[in-house]
């Protein structure tokens, strides 16, 4: 029997009716030649105009030809294929098929929403050796989302950063990603190591381009304003001179100004060179012990603390109510120094989660001086929540001392053994990070 005339349409949906049309090549009215060899894929104009703008106006638009036979030869079989199947039924299993030509097949007949199922799936695959391919896809295709996920997953630990820096990815970015992995803040290796793998992307840079690799100056040339992102003032001047000014990349000047402003001969705000040093994201918790329950009607849970050194809260952790099903909390948060002056006020919003416990991010970073008292006061409605058992009251996190302290300003309970807020968010600045 003739496939399209029998009662197939029964008990699909539409994409599924579309599939079968599609695989079982029903009613076609359009032929496109796709790839270096011409090869022949059947389609409906019909699905194609109503899925993508380009289309629409290749086959009835300005562009036109008349003709119900289109080549398309800058798109391989395979990667149109997987572009009739997302058109036709959303399928996003890429298989084999490089994913960054699927983009660009994507961009080209402006089909937004396989981008996004691009971006989704690469963020699957993000890892030490595929995170800097993948940044190089989501800067040229402007997938910003899947861009910060990358950068988080480099800066999550110290090995990873170490291992991203080395690997042979990192050889292969482009300038301006470079670029964005040596500006980051939170990059979780110390200078000197950032630096050499710096030196390392420059030697395979000049290899490209039929340059001498081992020419100082030919070095230089290449790494253009990208040596501005060292942060050579951060360095003791043992590492500096052991480690780094030996090679002669940089100039006898620009060595002796650096010598000088680490021993702090000179200004460094006349450098060109990063003077901060790179920071650290640290979870710092008083207590991980949970249990029930923690009443809450709106009154105020506050502890106070101070810490040895000098760093930045970005956050809190708090304690839901433990379920697997979501729930939700309105929240206020005050940061208050010893003269009673709010430093940070996080106004009240409603946060939705679900699990023992959930993290706020303020939207500015809190600077927390060293040995100076600070109070963290919370308004939080809601479920009762859990609460935190057998806290200690000094906690040692990487050479910072934190010390907690019963607040007055508690009208809930929470004190320095138990009761709401297990952990602290904060940022570390990077001092003696290994190589």
């Amino acid at each position: 029997m003739d496939k399209s005339c029998s009662n197939w349409q029964a008990g699909k949906t539409v994409l599924e009716c579309n599939k079968y049309m599609l695989s079982n090549q029903i009613h076609c009215d359009v032929t496109f030649k796709v790839g270096k060899e011409e090869r022949e894929i059947r389609a409906h104009k019909y699905v194609m105009t109503s899925r993508s703008s380009v289309f629409c106006d290749m086959l009835f638009g300005s562009l036109s030809e008349n003709t119900d036979v289109i080549v398309v030869p800058d798109v391989e079989h395979d990667v149109f294929e997987v572009l009739l199947r997302f058109l036709y039924y959303e399928e996003a299993d890429f298989g084999e098929v490089n994913v960054t030509d699927i983009l660009q097949a994507a961009e080209k007949y402006a089909i937004p929403d396989l981008t996004a199922a691009c971006g989704s799936y690469l963020e699957t695959q993000i890892g030490v050796e595929s995170v800097c391919i993948i940044m190089e896809n989501a800067k040229m295709f402007h997938l910003n989302d899947l861009f910060i996920k990358c950068t988080e997953f480099i800066v999550q630990s110290e090995a990873i950063s170490k291992r991203v820096i080395e690997s042979y990815g990192f050889l292969q970015l482009s300038r301006g990603i470079v670029r964005s992995v040596l500006e980051l803040d939170e990059l979780l290796v110390n200078e000197e190591c950032v630096y050499k793998s710096l030196l390392f992307w420059a030697q395979e840079a000049c290899e490209r381009e039929g340059k001498d690799k081992d020419d100082a100056e030919e070095i230089r040339s290449t790494l253009g304003d990208l040596l501005y992102r060292i942060r050579f003032p951060v360095m003791s001047l043992e590492t500096f001179w052991k480690e780094i000014a030996y090679d002669n990349v940089l100039s006898l000047e620009e060595r002796d100004q650096i010598s000088r402003a680490i021993v702090g001969k000179s200004d460094v705000n006349s450098l060109p060179f990063p003077k901060r040093r790179r920071v650290k994201n640290v979870t710092v918790y008083r207590g991980t012990e949970y249990q029930p329950t923690w009443d809450l009607k709106g009154k105020v849970d506050a502890l106070r603390f101070e810490v040895n050194k000098a760093l930045f809260l970005r956050g809190l952790v708090l304690l839901g109510c433990g379920d697997t099903d979501p729930y939700t909390y309105s929240i206020e948060v005050k940061i208050i120094n010893s003269d009673n002056e709010n430093v940070l006020h996080y106004p009240e919003q409603s946060i939705t989660s679900c699990g023992p416990e959930f993290h706020i991010v303020f939207d500015k970073l809190c600077p927390i001086q060293a040995n100076q008292m600070y109070t963290i006061w919370i308004n939080m409605c809601g479920p009762n929540s859990l609460q935190v058992r057998g806290c200690d009251s000094e906690v040692d996190e990487m050479d910072f001392q934190f010390k907690f302290f019963k607040s007055e300003m508690c009208t809930n309970g929470t004190s320095v053994n138990c009761g709401q807020l297990p952990g602290l968010l904060c940022v570390f600045p990077q001092q003696n990070l290994r190589c």
